[in-house]
Order: structure tokens, then sequence, then C-alpha cells
């Protein structure tokens, strides 16, 4: 018995070396206000063209941001209907881009309230319903988005001249 016992002493002192090991603590950076922003300011980076392909229609965006404000163009070229061209201005709240897309189809100027959410590197169009309120179409009820893919998803590409 004696033998046995001596056989398991050094297991035990090696147990609980390795138990000790796995109870000491690493000091990790406490999350500091810079920390943080830092990690907003990451994900909140935008690429300046985006691209959208849905079927056989497309959609390019052009972007041009100063601090939250930004503008730039917008251009949709559906298969087998006019295209809408036209600029946008907005900001950004968050992860989400809120715009005032001002644009030309069949001959006539429109505005339009447009919605696109930063996904990982991607900019999801939002889906909901829309109303015309002094002159411009704007969404219905904004907290309900649909931010599922259902319209377009705007890709990071390479920008276009135009």
């Amino acid at each position: 018995m004696k033998n046995f016992i001596f056989a398991l002493l050094p297991l035990a002192i090696f147990y609980s070396c390795m138990n000790s090991n796995n109870n000491q603590h690493t000091e990790q950076e406490p999350d500091t206000i810079e920390n943080i922003a830092q990690d907003i300011s990451n994900k909140s980076l935008l690429q300046p063209c985006y691209m959208a392909v849905v079927g056989k229609d497309s959609a390019f965006l052009h972007i041009e941001k100063d601090n939250a404000e930004v503008k730039g163009k917008l251009f949709y070229k559906p298969l087998e209907k006019d295209s809408r061209n036209g600029s946008f201005e907005g900001i950004l709240i968050n992860d989400t881009l809120k715009l005032i897309y001002t644009f030309q189809a069949e001959g006539t100027e429109s505005v339009q309230e447009l919605y696109l959410k930063l996904d990982d590197n991607k900019l999801v169009e939002a889906v909901g319903e829309y109303e015309e309120k002094n002159g411009k179409m704007v969404y219905k009820q904004p907290q309900s988005f649909d931010f599922s893919g259902k319209s377009f998803v705007f890709y990071p590409s390479d920008c276009l001249d135009k």
C-alpha cells in the first residue's frame, strides 16, 4: 500500500502545480473610453465605393464622409426599368446611414428617404413601407426596418469614373 501512495505522490504534485497555473489571472487592459471609441470607429469605417447586384439589376454607390456627415452619388440600373441617378446627403448614426436621396427617373425629379446599415464590410439597404410627406417619400414606420438583405446589399468595389 505504501508503494501505491508513493507512486501517486508525483502525480498529485504535478496535478497541483497545473491547477495553480490555471488559477492565475492574466491582467487585461481595462475597457476605457478610448478603447471603446476605437472599437466603434473601426466598425463604422466606410469605403468610398460600393456595388450591388440583384439578379440582373445593379446599383453603384459613391460616398464622401466628413465626420458623421455623408454625401455622394447613387445609381440604380435595373434591367427592364428606368434607371435612377442621383445624389444624397445624410448622417452616419452608429452603424446606419440615414440619407435623403434626390434622383432623376422617368424624366422627373424625386426625393426619397433611404437607410443603409453597415454590416461587417457591406451596406444593407432598408426595406420598409413608404408614404409621401411634403413632396418626398419617407418610411412610414422607421422603427420597423427590414435589414435582412431583401433589397440591395452593397459590397466594397473599385470606384467608377462617372
